[in-house]
Formats: structure tokens, C-alpha cells, sequence
């Protein structure tokens, strides 16, 4: 009879995965609400990236700066990674051409300032183009 339970495929082997990518698909939520943002208010917004702490941060007004409210939460709109729904993920590296290497912003008309990528958890990739804003998740 012991053998039988030996034999079940294990359910639960790609959950990780599965948590992973829904967490990937939050961070380029937050990014899409940043670049709607900008065009709502017609004011420059961006996303900071923190590699050492392991979060990210949505701002308006560059480069001085107010951290936009989460409309969920109706906090600041400061994201960490590696808890709660965004266990198991981790930045690890945001590299952008502008307006700073690890800042995304965007243009009152919603156009990225600079492209450039964010990577999380070392091999998963958020691109964003240059000219379009368009997100590739790899």
C-alpha cells in the first residue's frame, strides 16, 4: 500500500512556480498603474527600484518626489518584495538608461523616459522598450 503513495504524482511541485509568476504579474501591475498615473495627472511618475532592501517605490513629481498612495490600501505605495503575496521573490538588479539607472519613469503622456529591465529572483526579466513602454516578461 506504501508504494501507491510513492507513486502520486505530486501535486503541489508546481506551486512554486505558479506563486512566482503571480507575483512577477503584480510588479508589472504596479508599473502599468505607475505609467496610468502619469497620464491621469499629467505629471511625471516613476518607480524607484531598492535592490538592497529588496523593494520598489512609486513616486510623482520628478525628482523631488511624493510617494503615491496605494488606491488599495491607501498607503504609501512602497512594495516589498520577498513577503506576503510576493514571497519567495527578489530584486535583483534594475538597470534603466534615465533618467537614473535604477529609476522608470514616465512622461505625462505615459512614454517611458528611458527603457531599460528589472530581474527578479536572478533569471526572470521584466523588459521595458525605450520608444513604447511595452512590458516583456521573460
Amino acid at each position: 500500500a506504501s508504494d501507491v503513495y510513492k507513486r502520486q504524482p505530486n501535486v503541489f511541485s508546481g506551486y512554486s512556480s505558479v506563486k512566482v509568476s503571480t507575483a512577477i504579474g503584480q510588479v508589472v501591475d504596479d508599473i502599468r498603474y505607475c505609467r496610468e498615473e502619469a497620464e491621469a495627472t499629467r505629471d511625471t511618475c516613476w518607480v524607484s527600484f531598492d535592490i538592497s532592501n529588496n523593494r520598489y517605490t512609486l513616486y510623482r513629481h520628478y525628482p523631488s518626489g511624493t510617494i503615491l498612495t496605494n488606491p488599495v490600501t491607501q498607503e504609501n505605495y512602497q512594495v516589498q518584495l520577498g513577503q506576503g503575496s510576493l514571497d519567495g521573490l527578489t530584486l535583483t538588479a534594475a538597470s534603466f538608461t534615465a533618467p537614473a539607472s535604477n529609476h522608470l519613469a514616465f512622461t505625462p503622456f505615459g512614454t517611458p523616459v528611458g527603457g531599460g529591465s528589472i530581474t527578479l529572483n536572478g533569471s526572470r526579466v521584466i523588459t521595458v522598450e525605450p520608444e513604447t513602454g511595452t512590458l516583456d516578461i521573460q
